[in-house]
């Protein structure tokens, strides 16, 4: 953990170092920038792994000047919050920029908060927000909304900048702007504006004087933002359109429609602020002309099934009552700016919470196909996808560079010529469309990599979605890629979905040209060259490349690659294995029955395990118990049947307190130099070789043990219903080669042979 971590640090940080995690840093998952000057342009471009604890401490040795997304991408939570104030856009010098920020400090002090003021490093300062527990992101920046308000500052720039995933860094404080060569940093009274100066030594000590605040008073400083900042001033429908949906309303009489109908019954879901679900309830009940004595019971029922772990300040169903009162009667006054417009679906529902149009049984009774607000409205869904990848193909085949402003000429174009009037169903699954994000990702974040997949067809992309093409570029930019492999695996998907699209095309169109006046032969040759380069295409070129073109690689690892085999006890068996169990080699252990197999490969286990080597060992017989005591037994040199028995508590046992003495020194022995490093799996049918290579991985075996073969199943269930046991333990072994190849582990199988098949092989020296 952190703390281990920073009692090996050298002590120039000061405790800046724990400070970071303590205020604003997650320890996994939290994405970060590093600044580039070039000129007098200043960028943070966004990096592809996480932050990690070298790159804070390059920052603070001043090696790097680093940013951050303060969202942890995994929960969509946040420790820290800061309100941006800059020169000139918000004072016209640092002194008067130091005076707004102290204003907001105040004014946050006013809601029971505490902020902190760090300058900029250059022409600015940030005032932050730190929480005692991670909050949602939402709840922050209304909660720097809120002091905003209330102090009448007009804010431009607050961070986490986004909901869910952030454009923009906020740069770590301590860090060095690269423009001025200043640190940033807090300060105190003593920080001179005129001579703005931060001195890094004392920041550890000045931040661990720092008052992590509790959510309440955070939550309650949401309550300050208007609701026209809610919904957006530029949000309101026409009369036409208000009309028309109070008449549909209308006709409900005494019901609700379903999405009403979902709120009262599931309540207000936990990452959408409460005050947003309450006017929700408002804009519904103004638009069916409900007094507040005819709407209350709404609100109360609301109020009565939100969960009690909702983050709001209104604990009690009197106070959310009561904040509904005052939302009704503040939106009452001016009613032309809260009509109904299924606001409830726009403010985070689908987010976090999942709640979905189709979860809350929108049967679009209610709703009008608006441009505003109402979800029944969306743009016509595009494959961007698609044209993203076309248009990174081009740009990579004439060497021009795939930057994010080419890329979106180059999509314009495609887009221009569109025909929309189709608009596609999206009907593909989630990972479906996370699998193409993802493709499309890597091609954007390594353009190189675009020019291995030039024969794709773009028809295999059957993603679609009706995004801002900008925003959607900003999107995959920083979306978390998986590893090469997987990148293999999913672009071979997407081949296969072009080739099967054009394929039909081709057999479409083949079939109208024997229905034309076109002679068969032209038309069957035609259909015979476009057949043989789409099955072309559907072989991945780099799969079948010369051995000369692996040569340069292969040489490589065959004299400076690291050769480690596993090594078992016995020197002469090291010698028939080239050193030990190799990596990436299936072993089978096979002999008759009751021939010490299992007995030989625990040993091996042990071994490797005391030699620093992660073990899996996967027995479909043994429990966990009876590895554990024949395993104890063996490297204690004592019979299992005395431990197994537990001989040391009979009083008549001549050996019972040298047998206890031995076996209490050698257990901590064991639990030093084995445990450590075994995995005992208890397998049942489910441990086919697919959940195997799973555990393998997940643990970081490095070596397999199969304990036995004929007691897999293949994952085939047609398969393992047979009586084909050569065809399925054939399949069953082919599984695990690929396994051994696949993660570069020696993978050890026991297998039974039939005595007398045993007998008959040795006749002759066969």
């Amino acid at each position: 953990m952190i703390t281990n971590v920073v009692s090996e640090k050298s002590v120039t940080d000061n405790g800046l170092f724990e400070q970071y995690y303590r205020l604003m840093l997650f320890e996994d998952n939290q994405r970060y920038a590093v600044g580039i000057l070039e000129g007098n342009a200043l960028s943070y471009p966004h990096q592809k792994d996480f932050l990690t604890t070298s790159k804070v401490e390059k920052s603070i040795s001043g090696e790097l000047s680093l940013g951050v997304m303060l969202i942890q991408t995994s929960t969509n939570l946040v420790k820290a919050g800061c309100i941006d104030i800059d020169t000139p856009r918000d004072a016209k010098d640092l002194s008067e920029g130091l005076a707004l920020a102290k204003k907001l400090q105040e004014t946050a002090k006013e809601l029971n908060l505490k902020a902190y003021i760090e300058f900029s490093g250059n022409r600015g300062y940030h005032l932050w927000i730190f929480a005692n527990k991670p909050i949602f992101a939402g709840v922050m920046m209304d909660c720097l909304k809120g002091i905003a308000q209330k102090a009448n500052f007009k804010v431009d720039e607050i961070f986490p900048n986004h909901r869910s995933k952030e454009s923009k860094c906020i740069k770590l404080p301590g860090t060095t702007h690269l423009k001025s060569n200043k640190r940033c940093g807090f300060i105190d009274d003593s920080f001179n504006p005129t001579q703005p100066e931060v001195d890094l030594s004392l920041q550890g000590e000045l931040m661990a004087g720092f008052v992590q605040n509790d959510s309440s008073p955070i939550i309650e400083a949401v309550d300050q933002v208007s609701f026209d900042e809610i919904i957006g001033k530029d949000n309101q429908l026409t009369n036409q359109e208000k009309q028309a949906i109070t008449e549909k309303l209308k006709a409900f009489g005494d019901n609700h429609p379903s999405c009403i109908n979902h709120l009262m019954g599931n309540g207000i879901p936990l990452d959408i602020d409460y005050n947003h679900g309450n006017l929700t309830l408002v804009r519904y009940c103004l638009t069916r002309g409900y007094t507040l004595k005819e709407s209350l019971p709404l609100a109360k029922t609301v109020a009565e099934n939100t969960s009690l772990n909702h983050p709001t300040s209104k604990t009690t169903i009197e106070a959310k009552a009561n904040n509904f009162k005052s939302a009704f009667n503040s939106a009452k006054n001016n009613p032309d700016g809260y009509g109904w417009e299924c606001s409830y679906a726009m403010e985070g529902c689908g987010g976090k919470s999942g709640v979905y149009a189709k979860d809350r049984g929108c049967s679009n009774q209610c709703s009008l196909y608006s441009k505003k607000l109402n979800t029944l409205y969306s743009p016509p869904k595009l494959p961007l996808n698609s044209f993203i990848y076309q248009a990174a193909i081009k740009l990579s085949s004439e060497g021009k560079e795939p930057c994010k402003s080419q890329i979106m000429r180059q999509c314009e174009n495609l887009i221009s010529s569109y025909d929309i009037s189709g608009i596609i169903k999206d009907n593909i699954s989630d990972s479906r469309l996370l699998l193409e994000k993802e493709v499309i990702a890597n091609i954007i974040q390594n353009p190189e990599s675009a020019l291995g997949l030039m024969e794709i067809y773009p028809d295999g992309f059957k993603g679609v979605t009706d995004k801002n093409l900008s925003q959607y570029i900003d999107e995959l930019m920083i979306l978390s890629l998986p590893n090469e492999e997987t990148l293999r695996e999913y672009v071979e998907v997407i081949r296969e979905e072009g080739i099967k699209v054009v394929a039909k095309k081709h057999l479409e169109e083949t079939a109208k040209e024997l229905d034309s006046e076109e002679t068969v032969i032209n038309t069957l040759t035609q259909s015979i060259d476009t057949t043989e380069g789409l099955l072309n295409k559907s072989v991945d070129n780099k799969s079948i490349a010369v051995l000369y073109d692996h040569l340069p690689s292969l040489i490589e690892n065959l004299y400076h690659g690291e050769s480690v085999a596993i090594p078992t006890l016995s020197p002469h068996l090291n010698n028939i294995l080239n050193g030990g169990f190799q990596k990436g080699k299936l072993y089978v252990i096979a002999a008759p029955p009751a021939s010490g197999k299992t007995t030989f490969c625990s040993w091996v286990a042990d071994y490797a395990s005391i030699q620093g080597y992660k073990v899996c060992y996967g027995a479909y017989e043994m429990s966990r118990e009876e590895m554990f005591v024949n395993s104890l037994a063996r490297f204690a040199g004592v019979k299992s049947n005395l431990i197994e028995g537990r001989k040391w508590r009979y009083e008549d046992y001549p050996e019972k307190d040298s047998l206890e003495k031995k076996l209490n020194e050698k257990i901590v022995e064991y639990a030093e130099e084995i445990a450590q490093n075994a995995y005992y799996l208890e397998c049942d049918d489910t441990y086919n070789p697919q959940k195997l290579r799973l555990v393998a991985k997940k643990i970081e075996a490095d070596l397999l043990v199969v304990d036995y073969l004929q007691l897999l199943t293949s994952g085939d269930e047609k398969l393992d219903n047979t009586f084909q046991e050569t065809l399925r333990v054939s399949k069953i072994a082919t599984e695990l080669k690929r396994l051994a190849r696949d993660l570069n582990i020696p993978v050890i199988a026991i297998s039974d042979i039939n005595k007398k098949a045993y007998q008959d092989s040795m006749v002759g020296g066969n």
